[in-house]
């Protein structure tokens, strides 16, 4: 594997081409998929650089850039967030509730909008993955949604984990800090279950 970045070029093609030719079901399997494609990128990236750095390879890439020019941003916590419910955050001294994962999106960047609404307009087309999360054109975006202020358009058809992740690297570029109040995660406790002759008859 010579570039992360060929790869997920690569990958995110077939993507397009099956979504193309699939149904509703088909792109939503999909559209899962290409959302941890762009979560995970970070990390996977970190994880082919130290690789090339112990086996003494050279001409591998190192941190940095993808060579598309395309700017790619760190998650600072690699939690899950799938099946857990949001309550609210925390973010730039305001406590705001929320109730689904999309309404955090929408609201950390009303939050960033009115905080500085020209630096966010610089700031938040660089926070993408390798597609883009913010634009001025809805047709770059999957799911475009207008935003209150500015000329932007933000992408809503993403998973709990990669709007969290965008969230905090937007709240990063502006130097705050986004704290989260999520529910804990809740393990199921199965129940067994025992047939006896007794219950046997009592079936027949």
């Amino acid at each position: 594997m010579k570039d992360l970045g060929e790869l997920q070029t690569l990958v995110w093609a077939k993507i397009k081409a099956a979504i193309s030719n699939g149904n509703s079901a088909s792109f939503r399997t999909l559209g899962q998929i290409a959302d941890e494609m762009d979560r995970k990128h970070d990390e996977w990236q970190r994880l082919l650089d130290d690789g090339a750095a112990s086996s003494g390879m050279r001409g591998v890439p190192t941190s940095g850039p993808p060579a598309d020019g395309r700017s790619v941003g760190a998650t600072t916590k690699d939690e899950d967030f799938s099946g857990r419910s949001i309550r609210g955050f925390e973010l730039a001294g305001q406590k705001i509730s929320v109730g689904s994962y999309k309404e955090l999106l929408l609201e950390v960047t009303k939050t960033l909008q009115e905080q500085d609404l020209n630096r966010f307009e610089t700031v938040a087309p660089q926070v993408r993955g390798r597609g883009a999360y913010f634009s001025n054109n809805a047709d770059d975006l999957r799911l475009g949604r207008k935003l209150p202020k500015g000329k932007l358009f933000v992408e809503t058809n993403m998973n709990a984990n990669l709007i969290v992740t965008v969230c905090r690297r937007l709240a990063e570029a502006f130097g705050e800090n986004l704290k989260l109040d999520v529910a804990p995660v809740r393990t199921r406790k199965q129940k067994r279950f025992y047939i006896t002759e007794e219950t046997t008859e009592d079936l027949v």
